[in-house]
């Protein structure tokens, strides 16, 4: 099995767009169960799980960037993981959304943006950190095809 961690990176705009979507997520999951403690709202059990797997993904990332390499096979299994969860806490979350305020409904979006649009935006930043003669054209796309299904 051929391993993707890549060495040599160029630049760091990969950990830099992992963290500015960390820091979006934390903050509109933390601004949402206040506004489901309010309510009363019982958040998914799965919601707790969050934080701990972004904190994880994070110290890789940032331990990877400060060696200069990226392993994508990690991360593409960390990815996948997180998204399981995610996609757990929308399914639970959406019958309680529907019915929620409109300030529930907002933070709910905003959260469900930053995790919806980080994958993507995460590995094309990473793809411009890689040193010109790295190709991981197909294996990014590779991820995506599978992080698709």
């Amino acid at each position: 099995m051929e391993k993707h961690v890549y060495t040599n990176l160029v630049n760091s705009e990969g950990i830099f767009t992992y963290n500015f979507f960390c820091e979006s997520i934390i903050s509109s999951m933390h601004t949402l169960l206040h506004i489901m403690e309010h309510a009363k709202l019982d958040p998914p059990e799965q919601l707790a799980q969050i934080p701990d797997m972004l904190a994880q993904m994070g110290t890789n990332l940032m331990q990877d960037y400060s060696e200069e390499k990226v392993d994508l096979d990690r991360l593409k299994t960390e990815m996948v993981d997180f998204y399981n969860v995610a996609f757990a806490v929308n399914e639970a979350m959406v019958p309680v959304v529907t019915h929620g305020s409109d300030e529930l409904q907002y933070y709910y979006f905003v959260f469900e943006q930053g995790i919806k649009i980080m994958f993507p935006t995460l590995l094309e930043n990473i793809s411009m950190d890689l040193p010109e003669d790295v190709h991981a054209d197909a294996f990014m796309d590779e991820i995506m095809t599978e992080f698709i299904q």
